[in-house]
């Protein structure tokens, strides 16, 4: 499941907030409360990695390498604007 689709169904659902950690299966906050994406399995720290990478411009990939934390937004074609925050 890519991070558009997590981004789709977060939508679907009414999520507030999508919460990403190694190891874990996506969460989506729905009225406060915490619900795995069933249909996707835990996530490697490398592949949050990549998709938070992706999503970065060079001037942000480089001050989160020089910060180990990162605020911005992200807009999804069709789907919405984000707010992201990216730590290590």
């Amino acid at each position: 499941m890519e991070l558009v689709e997590i981004c789709r169904l977060a939508v679907a659902k009414k999520a507030s907030d999508i919460h990403l950690k190694a190891g874990l299966a996506p969460l989506l906050r729905v009225n406060g409360e915490l619900h795995p994406v069933r249909a996707r399995g835990p996530i490697s720290g490398q592949a949050i990695g990549q998709m938070a990478w992706q999503i970065m411009s060079k001037s942000q990939r480089e001050y989160f390498k020089a910060h180990n934390d990162l605020d911005m937004a992200w807009h999804v074609n069709g789907i919405g604007r984000f707010r992201v925050n990216v730590f290590r």
